[in-house]
């Protein structure tokens, strides 16, 4: 029926809680689990600070961003993988 689930989390533990619901549907439908984790846009979230963040220093914000965002999935996604009921992969990404 199902061969991927795709699994959106935020990096809290209130966003995990999909995490068990996902678990039951890709057991049953014999699925693996996709985690994927959408970043936030740089400008808008400091645009009310009192200085400017140019290019260069948006990128290494959003660098900084996928590299905890990276990390965060593989933990997660190897967390999965020990329960080894179903396969989990981080989707996407650098």
């Amino acid at each position: 029926m199902y061969r991927n689930i795709l699994v959106p989390l935020d990096g809290s533990t209130f966003g995990e809680h999909a995490l068990p619901l996902a678990l039951s549907v890709a057991k049953r439908a014999g699925a693996s689990l996709q985690l994927v984790q959408v970043l936030p846009l740089v400008n808008p979230i400091y645009s009310e600070l009192p200085f400017y963040i140019d290019d260069t220093t948006e990128g290494q914000i959003l660098e900084h961003q996928r590299k905890v965002a990276k990390a965060y999935l593989e933990e997660t996604a190897a967390r999965l993988k020990k329960t080894g009921s179903v396969g989990a992969d981080r989707h996407g990404g650098p």
